[in-house]
């Protein structure tokens, strides 16, 4: 038999054991098991290592579990907020394009208007009224550049644990 197959039976062991296989990989595994008793026999150690160490009990100390709930309801706590905050942004920026859009020509006649009635010149009113359509996205720039970053690494978020 192909050495795939062996290592395939292995892994298949290894997940139905951690959490489920599907029906069709059940079947399979229990076939091969049936007709190679190395496979069937590294199976059976696989359930043993399994049982026992399900079977073991390890001790925490209540105060690091207490610590280690506190800090992780806060850090959620934190991602929620922000979460709020920044969907709260989009949406105001998201309204904002929306009716600048729908206002589009008005503006631009108006930025013309305004532009010929006080001698402006035309690239000037149009790189104004190019710089209103961005407004929006400067602002989510600035905002968003403003916040604090986000925890990066393991260590940041296991700080002050010891």
């Amino acid at each position: 038999m192909s050495e795939d197959l062996h290592r395939r039976a292995e892994q298949l062991k290894i997940d139905s054991m951690a959490g489920g296989i599907s029906a069709p990989d059940l079947q399979w595994l229990g076939a091969h098991l049936e007709g190679c008793p190395p496979c069937a026999q590294r199976a059976r150690a696989i359930e043993r290592a399994v049982r026992t160490l399900r079977s073991v009990t390890v001790r925490v100390d209540p105060a690091l579990l207490r610590t280690t709930r506190m800090k992780v309801y806060v850090r959620a706590e934190d991602l929620n907020r922000r979460g709020a905050r920044r969907l709260l942004l989009w949406t105001s920026c998201a309204t904002s394009w929306v009716w600048m859009a729908a206002c589009a020509l008005f503006l631009w006649h108006g930025f013309e208007r305004l532009a010929s009635q006080m001698g402006i010149p035309n690239w000037l009113w149009q790189a104004g009224f190019g710089l209103w359509w961005a407004l929006p996205l400067l602002i989510v720039g600035i905002v968003l550049s403003m916040q604090q970053p986000a925890v990066n690494n393991e260590r940041d978020l296991t700080a002050g644990l010891d």
